[in-house]
């Protein structure tokens, strides 16, 4: 059984420090803002901006982090502000646009920072996140089809930090994903952990050309008999050897599950369960929903989420 050895001491400061408004999301934005927009507005055309873009994502951090809307969020800030002796509050309609524009301005949101020669083992999975919050009641009574935006990420598996994340509609299935998650960060990688959804001809393929240590589970009924990285993958996984004979060896169910089960005991494919951790922990944090109506804006939000939860999340104090 797993335990974690968490330091309780820490975890509480970190808990503690979420709520310091002032101190985590505005002081150093407020105080660096005036030299902060000189550097944004160089070379700008149109109207100068009068915020930073680290004030505005600031005042967007505490909007997502305390679940509020734009205008209650403009409220909060300018109290906050006022304390500070400060009359720097941008207006909501000012935080909702620059979010919206942030490519166009040219900022780039980095989830996590590149280590060189840093080889890392990481588990891949996806999750729905509601388009509308309106509850369970209104779904069942008035037939309404649920809406969900699918948060595909992938995560660390020794630290639990989320190093890759992408949203697609809920047709988009975790096969066809894989390939857009993972390759930005693929040359970090040294072993994949997923689940049986990932278990297609061309993501063995793609472990193998980049030499990538696949522990994804094969179906069930899987052919011995296939050709390529897969056909490895089936033979060790159901304990059969590496040449098949044409009877086959151990092709029952009861046989397949209990070779299935010894490569998972081996492999540590249990290991896996640090992605489903992260979800919760995500969704406790944030809720379960995106408040973004526009597709740009839901990519911004979850974005932005992402980086908020490795920074809160691994805190040091």
């Amino acid at each position: 059984m797993y335990r974690e050895h968490r330091n309780w001491n820490l975890y509480n400061h970190q808990l503690v420090n979420r709520g310091r408004i002032i101190d985590l999301y505005l002081s150093s934005a407020v105080l660096s803002n005036k030299k902060d927009t000189e550097i944004v507005n160089r070379n700008k055309r149109g109207r100068p901006f009068e915020y930073s873009n680290i004030v505005i994502l600031s005042s967007y951090a505490i909007k997502c982090v305390f679940k509020l809307a734009y205008r209650q969020t403009e409220g909060l800030i300018v109290d906050i502000t006022s304390l500070m002796k400060s009359s720097l509050c941008p207006n909501f309609r000012t935080v909702w646009y620059r979010i919206k524009t942030l490519k166009e301005s040219g900022v780039k949101l980095l989830i996590n920072a590149q280590k060189v020669g840093e080889k890392l083992e990481v588990a891949i999975d996806s999750t729905g996140l509601k388009n509308v919050n309106d509850g369970e009641y209104r779904t069942k009574m008035y037939r309404k089809k649920k809406d969900w935006t699918k948060f595909h990420i992938v995560v660390d598996k020794n630290t639990g930090r989320i190093l890759n994340a992408k949203i697609t509609n809920d047709k988009a299935g975790d096969g066809q994903t894989f390939g857009k998650v993972i390759n930005p960060i693929k040359d970090r990688i040294s072993v994949v952990y997923g689940d049986g959804a990932y278990d297609s001809v061309n993501i063995w393929n793609w472990c193998e050309s980049n030499s990538v240590e696949g522990r994804i589970p094969v179906r069930i009924n899987a052919n011995p008999k296939w050709n390529g990285a897969r056909q490895s993958a089936i033979r060790k996984q159901f304990g059969l050897p590496p040449s098949h004979a044409r009877r086959g060896l151990f092709d029952t169910e009861g046989r397949r599950n209990y070779y299935r089960y010894i490569w998972k005991k081996k492999s540590h494919y249990g290991s896996r369960w640090i992605v489903e951790a992260t979800f919760a922990s995500f969704k406790r944090m944030f809720g379960e929903a995106v408040f973004s109506k526009n597709w740009e804006m839901k990519e911004n939000e979850t974005l932005i989420k992402t980086i908020l939860y490795n920074q809160l999340r691994f805190a040091a104090t």
